[in-house]
């Protein structure tokens, strides 16, 4: 096909895909990282962020990937936080892709790159500790992705290396009035969250 492109004076389209949740905000800035990172291995090669839609995900990633290896234009597949059933595609249908995070279970043929998400929960609660905070707010999301149980045992990791005792609130109205209630004791509340948004409702809430 590349050689026939040339003959018709045609460009050779070569492309790695991102894949992204189009409600993952906190994943683009590591997104932009492994752009480049991609662009300086694989030079000449189209690097394209594929935001998958909350509603029908699955097919429209299916979809898209098979349609580009159909075309022979599929060079690798960099997948970041996404669900089960697309990480089961990726390896079933065989193709070159790598996951930029932590597996779920039975995965282990998929190849990733393991964020640390254990040291990154003991790492924050260290880090607050050190600047003087005894009283910390840990903001989640509902849905969870397999690195999330790793970052909470490093939270809880974290805790018992600093002697807080952990504690828990079931919804966020709950956690909001926990932090509308710490806001008013004295010295600054440490929040933690891996979510923007929710640290933005805490800090409007408070």
């Amino acid at each position: 096909m590349g050689q026939a492109a040339a003959e018709n004076g045609g460009s050779v389209i070569r492309t790695v895909f991102l894949l992204v949740y189009a409600h993952a905000e906190t994943e683009y800035t590591l997104s932009g990282h492994l752009m480049r990172g991609v662009r300086k291995a694989i030079p000449n090669t189209n690097v394209q962020f594929s935001f998958i839609p909350s509603t029908g995900g699955f097919q429209y990633t299916k979809d898209l990937l098979l349609a580009s290896r159909n075309r022979k234009e599929l060079v690798g597949v960099v997948a970041m936080s996404c669900d089960r059933e697309i990480y089961q595609f990726l390896m079933e249908a065989g193709m070159p892709a790598v996951v930029a995070g932590t597996l779920y279970p039975n995965m282990d043929s998929l190849p990733s790159v393991d964020m640390d998400c254990k040291a990154i929960g003991r790492l924050m609660v260290q880090d607050l500790a050190r600047r003087g905070h005894r009283r910390m707010v840990l903001f989640c999301a509902t849905s969870f992705l397999p690195g999330d149980n790793h970052f909470f045992d490093g939270v809880s990791e974290g805790l018992s290396l600093t002697g807080l005792p952990p504690t828990a609130a079931p919804d966020v109205e709950i956690l909001l009035n926990q932090a509308r209630e710490l806001s008013k004791l004295p010295g600054p509340p440490g929040v933690g969250t891996r979510l923007r948004f929710l640290g933005a409702v805490l800090d409007s809430q408070t």
